[in-house]
């Protein structure tokens, strides 16, 4: 009991202690805040007769806008940056300010140091330290000739963001600074680099080796898919490392220039293009054939017969390797500067782009067949052609038909397309090895005005079937007397259905000229049964005023069919003639039998072919022949994409 009242007497003394404490601290702080200060001056301001809270709002009002303006330029390499006291939060404590007023013995070293955001001004030093970075730069090498020019790169640099910190906290904390505010001078500092350790700028004569080192490539050519594929030679190269250290004496730092070994390739792209040459230096005529157009003063036939000669520029010369794949579309499909003229579509006529290159393609179709060459790719018209026999054409549509044949001889061809003012003729030129090919078509139905014709392609050597081929042809042979409405054209004419096999047909017989009165008003004044086409074997002609069919008639023009030049398309005097293995008569007023065309063994060419094609002729070409005959009226269509017709 005596031992709880003494413990109790001791705990009311301490707590009477500690309270008289407080009081005597809290009235010493209260005294000592309110106490005035001497003559002193912070940054040039006078301090006198100022209590604590003066100086608070003394920080506040003067010190604090004079530290917010303050920044500091850091330097690095060729840039520089600012990092602005406001932005860490810098400042100055009131009770310093105060504290270094009261003092008995005030001096300048004693200043109250600025306050800061250390971590703050690290990230801000990080920051710049990224955006300022120099990547370093890997060693160069250049090959020229038979030398190898090496230069060592140069090493990375980075901003320090440790020892950049740690100086500028070193002046925030010294005198200078706070003579930097007084004044209101910033202060510039250099930026601590380091570099960056990356093993990429030393000259590494083992790469470089790797990379440069290779062997002598002779040029060759292949053919991939139909397509030609050349690769170009190669010169070999190498580097004798044990040399190139001996050069090199100092990796990091420099520039050097290699001796290097080399070896030229024994075959080059121009050995290959010469040996092209000169296996069709003199070479055979292994197919022929030739249609003729009218040649028409029209504007419509005008622009055909421009169409057709532009197409055969374009190809002419066109050399073929072995089992290399000729595309009438990627040669000829669409070239600039075709003009409107007819176009077959769905059995109907318009005016299109290119109308008229199906002449083209149709007539290189007959050429490529007697030579027994491969047919890749044959669509026929979806209306007869007035140039050929049906069966016998081939049409072109950049809409996605195309005409296509392939090279299957063992040496390089040459496609020769020429143009008259009223003809055009192609000629393939290669070394003869005994392949002929023949055409023979017959029109199997013929109802609704729609006639189907199968034509068989049959290919020999030495006299020896070795392969044979159809072709399917169907034409809408119904005659429009009206306008077709316009729809979509593209280049060409097919028929609407693609054909899984291509076929030739005879010719119909023809209308006898003289007991039919020339209608002004129509297309063409050409019988609506196609010209004949002599494909080694001459297809049969209706004869006029009768006359056999085997026995041509004493002019190639009949009295009473003169042409009128007001028509679209005229028939051409002389009908059109295709010969095979042999040119066909050119000349437009002979008076030469379709029937009976001249055939002759394969000759040697005298003029020595070009590798490269001939350039694409001017478009104003006068008398430029004509549309084909037997074309109905026609509506121009508007807008249309490129075509080309029959």
């Amino acid at each position: 009991m005596v031992k709880n009242v003494a413990m109790r007497k001791i705990l009311i003394a301490l707590a009477i202690g500690v309270f008289a404490a407080l009081i005597s601290i809290f009235a010493f702080n209260a005294v000592y805040k309110n106490s005035r200060l001497g003559e002193v001056y912070f940054l040039n301001y006078s301090l006198k007769n100022m209590n604590h809270k003066d100086v608070e709002y003394f920080v506040s009002d003067k010190i604090k806008p004079l530290v917010n303006k303050y920044k500091i330029n850091v330097h690095f390499e060729e840039k520089s940056f600012n990092v602005n006291l406001k932005d860490i939060g810098g400042n100055f404590n009131a009770d310093d300010i105060f504290k270094f007023g009261k003092s008995k013995d005030v001096n300048e070293k004693d200043m109250p140091m600025l306050k800061f955001n250390e971590k703050k001004l690290e990230e801000i030093i990080k920051y710049f330290s990224e955006k300022t970075k120099i990547e370093p730069t890997k060693f160069k090498y250049k090959k020229e000739e038979d030398k190898l020019k090496v230069k060592s790169g140069s090493t990375g640099k980075q901003i320090d963001v440790k020892k950049t910190v740690d100086i500028i906290k070193d002046f925030l904390h010294s005198s200078e600074f706070i003579e930097c505010l007084k004044n209101g001078s910033f202060k510039s500092i250099n930026a601590e680099v380091q570099e960056l350790v990356q093993d990429i700028s030393t000259i590494n004569l083992e790469e470089i080796k790797k990379d440069v080192d290779s062997p002598v490539k002779d040029a060759s050519l292949s053919i991939v898919n139909g397509e030609r594929v050349c690769e170009k030679e190669k010169q070999g190269v190498n580097l004798d490392l044990s040399k190139a250290k001996q050069i090199v004496n100092n990796p990091k730092k420099g520039e050097y220039t290699l001796p290097l070994q080399t070896k030229n390739p024994t075959k080059t792209t121009k050995d290959i293009e010469n040996n092209i040459a000169k296996n069709i230096k003199t070479p055979d005529t292994l197919g022929v054939c030739t249609t003729y157009f009218s040649n028409s003063k029209k504007e419509s036939v005008r622009n055909r017969n421009e169409n057709i000669k532009l197409a055969a520029a374009a190809i002419n010369g066109t050399i073929l390797l072995p089992g290399e794949e000729f595309s009438f579309g990627k040669k000829a499909g669409s070239l600039p500067g075709y003009k409107d003229a007819v176009v077959y579509r769905d059995g109907k006529v318009y005016m299109g782009k290119g109308g008229g290159i199906c002449q083209n393609s149709s007539t290189l179709f007959n050429a490529a067949t007697s030579s027994g060459l491969d047919i890749t790719k044959r669509t026929s018209h979806t209306r007869p052609v007035d140039y050929l026999t049906p069966g016998k054409d081939a049409s072109f549509d950049s809409g996605g038909t195309d005409f296509g044949f392939k090279n299957s001889l063992s040496n390089p061809i040459k496609i020769v397309m020429t143009t008259t003012n009223n003809s055009v003729t192609v000629k393939i030129l290669g070394i003869n090895e005994g392949y002929k090919g023949k055409l023979q078509s017959e029109i199997v139905s013929e109802s609704n005005n729609i006639r189907k014709v199968v034509t068989k392609y049959t290919v020999t050597k030495d006299g020896k079937v070795v392969k044979t081929k159809t072709f399917n042809s169907t034409y809408n042979t119904k005659k429009e007397t009206e306008s077709a409405p316009a729809t979509p054209a593209t280049i060409a004419t097919p028929n609407t259905t693609p054909e899984a096999a291509n076929k030739l047909q005879p010719p119909s017989p023809q209308p006898n000229p003289n007991s039919t009165k020339p209608d002004n008003n129509n297309q063409t004044n050409a019988p609506s049964a196609p010209p004949t086409t002599a494909n080694n074997a001459p297809a049969a002609q209706a004869p006029q005023q009768n006359q056999s069919a085997t026995q041509p008639p004493a002019t190639a023009t009949q009295p009473n069919n003169k042409p009128d030049n007001n028509s679209q398309t005229n028939a051409p005097a002389v009908p059109p003639t295709i010969v095979n293995n042999t040119p066909a008569a050119q000349t437009q007023h002979q008076s030469q039998s379709a029937t009976q065309p001249t055939t002759s063994q394969p000759k040697k060419e005298d003029i020595v072919p070009k590798i490269s094609a001939p350039t694409t002729p001017p478009l104003n070409l006068p008398n430029a022949p004509t549309a084909p005959s037997a074309v109905p009226p026609m509506q121009q269509k508007i807008g249309a994409p490129i075509p080309v017709a029959p």
